[in-house]
């Protein structure tokens, strides 16, 4: 126990146990046997074993036990840091520079550039085809990137590496992954191209490139560029964040608050669906202390469905219905009215109409459910406004969704329900 000998337990504290490890981990320390010595738990745990015998056998109302879980992770002595698996575009930059530099440069610095940039596995980018990928000179927003295919690289030495059709999950995507090509991508294989090029994207000495090679340039980079990485999966890992445009979402604020600190140059826009959905559990609500909970009625149905949908007919049989009752009256109305705005051509004419909207909800103030309404509007206003900008909405991971639920509920092929699960837990955000 080295210093501790002949110390009062009651003298035993936390700070006494940090200069005990200090000075056990001296490499000169006299206690030290081997200079290959790693840790010291084991003195630790028996110091430990000690002093519970002491707390569970000694009545002493003065004792605390001193040993603290920091004292277990400074008794290691080779404690490895965790390493983010997250590549920063700086440390991206510093590594494509240092792998120019290698023999094959400039094909292995436009791989890794294409990989890390549209967040693709090492086998799907060194298996691409000119055939697969069209670049637009006019606008670099309609170039796109198309994945069929991935190079399978055995284990065994003896055997082979080919070109494989399909790629991971390539079932449930109809077995073609396609993308937006960045400009950082573009650019790369722009380098690469020649006019009626055919063939494979990446290649050395005319044939795919060997996953040792890449491998061990990636390596010798990583640590050429002091950068704590290694390996091929990390430029999985990238996907630039600053070039996604825009992010669609529910009215969440934990949602915005994480899409703005992961996209910082990106625009978020309200999903729709949510912002029409804002007074449909208030409307149930006060219909039910009305009408009650009947499902052969159909008012129920009828005061969720946009009046523009309904006929004549059913249209008076809201009116009739809502006509003794102000309140679910007024929450109709302002249902309607986010449906109108919906249905407004035009930025400026949108601003215009949900101003109105949140200028009228002001007489409402006694009424709890449109003072949050106004509320939320007054905190969403920009993000509900841009979509009369994009256009986007998240209406087709919704249909998948419904149609993954149906495929459930009605017993369909397993293989279908699975492919749309599968489609839709893709991604929670969507780019432009």
């Amino acid at each position: 126990m080295g210093s501790l000998f002949g110390v009062p337990v009651r003298e035993l504290t936390a700070p006494r146990i940090d200069s005990w490890l200090d000075e056990m981990k001296n490499p000169n320390h006299k206690w030290i046997h081997s200079k290959k010595r790693k840790r010291f738990k084991n003195e630790l745990k028996l110091l430990s074993t000690i002093l519970g015998y002491y707390e569970e056998y000694y009545e002493d109302a003065g004792f605390r036990f001193p040993i603290k879980r920091r004292h277990y992770e400074d008794a290691d002595l080779n404690r490895q840091v965790r390493v983010s698996k997250d590549l920063s575009l700086e440390e991206f930059m510093l590594f494509r520079e240092t792998l120019r530099k290698t023999p094959h440069g400039n094909v292995l610095m436009a791989l890794a550039t294409v990989q890390y940039f549209q967040a693709q596995r090492i086998s799907e980018t060194a298996g691409l085809y000119w055939e697969d990928i069209n670049l637009d000179e006019e606008k670099l927003s309609n170039s796109r990137l198309t994945v069929r295919r991935i190079i399978v690289w055995p284990r065994v030495r003896t055997t082979p590496s080919y070109i494989k059709d399909g790629f991971k999950n390539a079932d449930a995507n109809e077995g073609i992954k396609e993308q937006p090509l960045f400009p950082e991508a573009y650019q790369a294989l722009m380098e690469l191209y020649e006019e009626n090029k055919k063939g494979l994207v990446f290649q050395i000495d005319g044939r795919h490139i060997e996953y040792r090679l890449i491998q061990f340039w990636y390596d010798k980079s990583f640590k050429m560029a002091g950068l704590p990485y290694r390996g091929t999966h990390i430029m999985r890992h990238g996907g630039c964040p600053e070039n996604v445009e825009d992010v669609v979402m529910d009215l969440s604020q934990g949602y915005r608050q994480l899409a703005k600190a992961l996209f910082p140059n990106a625009r978020i826009t309200a999903d729709k669906f949510h912002v029409l959905r804002l007074l449909v559990p208030a409307i149930n609500r006060r219909r039910k202390r009305i009408a009650g909970d009947k499902r052969r009625n159909p008012i129920g149905r009828l005061l969720l469905r946009s009046k523009y949908a309904l006929p004549v007919s059913q249209r008076w049989m809201i009116y009739r219905f809502l006509e003794p009752h102000r309140e679910l009256q007024a929450l109709y109305q302002f249902k309607e009215r986010l449906h109108g705005l919906y249905r407004t051509r035009g930025f400026e004419r949108a601003s215009q109409a949900l101003d109105s909207i949140l200028e009228d909800l002001r007489q409402y103030d006694q009424d709890p459910d449109l003072r949050r309404l106004w509320y939320t509007l007054c905190r969403w206003r920009t993000e509900i406004l841009n979509y009369f900008q994009t256009g986007l909405t998240n209406g087709h991971d919704r249909g998948l969704q419904q149609q993954s639920k149906a495929c459930q509920k009605d017993g369909l092929w397993i293989s279908k329900q699975r492919k749309l699960q599968t489609q839709t837990s893709k991604c929670l955000f969507r780019l432009a």
